[in-house]
């Protein structure tokens, strides 16, 4: 029989769990372990007995677990329910042991050693989780806790196994003060074993913690750099933070760095952080950024923190509802948060950009809101009254689109692109523009409130013509006729 035939279908196995309390009461009779025919699929039954977890706020744990092969490599699965012994009790992790022993019942002297991935609510949902194909040395360890050979672990496989004695041996819950938690447990046997709390202090209070190159986000130093997307969250669980870069490159947990920048943590049962960062200078573009609610098991609110090259920081928040493992990252998905521009023309140009009147910026430069821009045959230029990013969208007669991300084209040039100000934003055209019509839009990219936009359009003929608007938060859309950001057609030349 091949390893390919043990693939894993819906053959979960309950690891049943008794009430666990600082006494201790008897374990509830559990059904035989089960091991199947396939010699490469294998499911049983376990019963936790003598816990003492009450004092951590932990009134009962019950775990299932499966293992299989699937195109040759082994699948494990983990899944576990709980419930709370008092009001407001969290289980942060839980760590288990059990013991591999042979069907006749004899110990192999090896061990699995498993975490599940997802903790849910207590009250007696499971949380479901797939840790993926490990490597074979990894599925089973010795008494001291060893990885042990592939040919070892495949060779266990091949001859049956189930588990017994049952143990947790680590646990991490909200409890105020530290405990001693023990539990063992098996197909009908019980003894004791010693458990200690998980009370982790916070790896920092302040980024002066951390040393240099780092910083302090919710109790843990991550990576700090030039560019910086840090994801925390308010409810124990698995948030993912993925960031599509300028050059297409997607990091999250599954591809950790590219084009420069590194995913240095993921939690996957806590409450963040979770970063992204660029230690250099980061490739100039546009950065999606989107927050997937890989395991949770309630509303769960969300902070983003960006910080960008010029040392700007910027928070969104957010709440996300059950768990979404769909991790494409594009302005349409569902997990989508914001897109960041980095490089570029900046807002804050040189004291010699600056200016009263056109006579201060030279041949070829206009003047406007206190700023140099280009000036032609050709001119759109946009300012606003609020502080915050307005987008100019220019779509030329051949269907060329000009703005931030697309700056030049048809012979035309974007020549400033202001994201925190009050503009201006300048489209132009120094020579004979191309025969004609011109739609332009308004795009509240990123404001605050509702706010007003000028848009000043001079045409080759020497015609200056004004449209003014209103933009609230969080417009989008294309530049079309008819569009909710659409202004104006104009026509030049014929």
């Amino acid at each position: 029989m091949t390893l390919c035939t043990g693939l894993l279908a819906s053959f979960w196995a309950i690891l049943l769990g008794t009430p666990v309390s600082v006494q201790g009461q008897a374990c509830e009779r559990p059904r035989p372990p089960v091991i199947e025919t396939d010699p490469y699929r294998f499911e049983g039954e376990l019963c936790l007995s003598e816990a003492r977890l009450t004092e951590l706020g932990v009134a009962r744990l019950r775990v299932r677990y499966a293992y299989g092969a699937f195109f040759g490599e082994p699948i494990e699965r983990f899944a576990l329910a709980w419930d709370a012994a008092r009001d407001g009790a969290e289980l942060h992790s839980v760590r288990f042991r059990g013991e591999v022993v042979r069907r006749n019942g004899q110990s192999t002297g090896l061990f699995a050693v498993f975490s599940p991935d997802t903790i849910g609510r207590p009250g007696g949902e499971f949380g479901m989780s797939m840790s993926g194909s490990p490597n074979w040395n990894a599925v089973f360890v010795d008494s001291q806790g060893t990885a042990v050979s592939e040919e070892r672990a495949k060779a266990a496989f091949r001859a049956g196994f189930s588990l017994r004695n049952l143990e947790v041996v680590h646990i991490s819950t909200n409890a105020g003060s530290d405990g001693d938690a023990s539990s063992n447990g098996s197909a009908g046997e019980s003894s004791g074993s010693g458990t200690d709390q998980e009370r982790t202090a916070p790896e920092c209070r302040s980024d002066g913690d951390c040393g240099a190159g780092r910083t302090c986000a919710n109790g843990v130093c991550v990576g700090n750099g030039q560019l910086r997307f840090t994801l925390t969250w308010s409810q124990p669980g698995d948030m993912d933070l993925h960031v599509v870069t300028p050059g297409g490159s997607h990091l999250y947990y599954g591809s950790r760095s590219g084009d420069g920048g590194e995913l240095d943590r993921d939690d996957t049962r806590g409450t963040g952080p979770e970063n992204v960062f660029w230690e250099g200078a980061p490739p100039a573009g546009e950065y999606l950024v989107c927050v997937v609610p890989y395991g949770i098991w309630q509303a769960t609110a969300f902070t983003l923190a960006v910080q960008t090259p010029d040392g700007r920081e910027q928070r969104f928040a957010g709440t996300r509802g059950s768990s979404n493992t769909n991790g494409e990252c594009t302005r349409t998905s569902p997990t989508f948060v914001t897109a960041v521009r980095v490089g570029g023309a900046q807002p804050n140009v040189a004291a010699g950009d600056q200016c009263r009147t056109d006579a201060d910026c030279g041949a070829a430069r206009a003047c406007s809101n206190g700023y140099c821009v280009g000036n032609g045959q050709l001119r759109f230029t946009l300012t606003w009254d609020q502080p915050g990013d307005m987008d100019l969208h220019v779509m030329t007669p051949d269907s060329t689109h000009l703005y931030y991300g697309s700056r030049r084209g048809a012979g035309g040039e974007l020549d400033r692109d202001d994201t925190r100000g009050t503009g201006p934003e300048n489209v132009f055209w120094t020579e004979s523009p191309p025969v004609g019509d011109y739609r332009i839009c308004v795009v509240p990219y990123s404001i605050r409130q509702s706010t007003q936009f000028t848009l000043v359009v001079q045409t080759p003929d020497g015609a200056t013509r004004s449209y003014s608007g209103i933009r609230a938060p969080g417009g989008r859309g294309d530049c079309e006729a008819g569009s909710a950001t659409f202004v104006t057609a104009v026509r030049v030349g014929r």
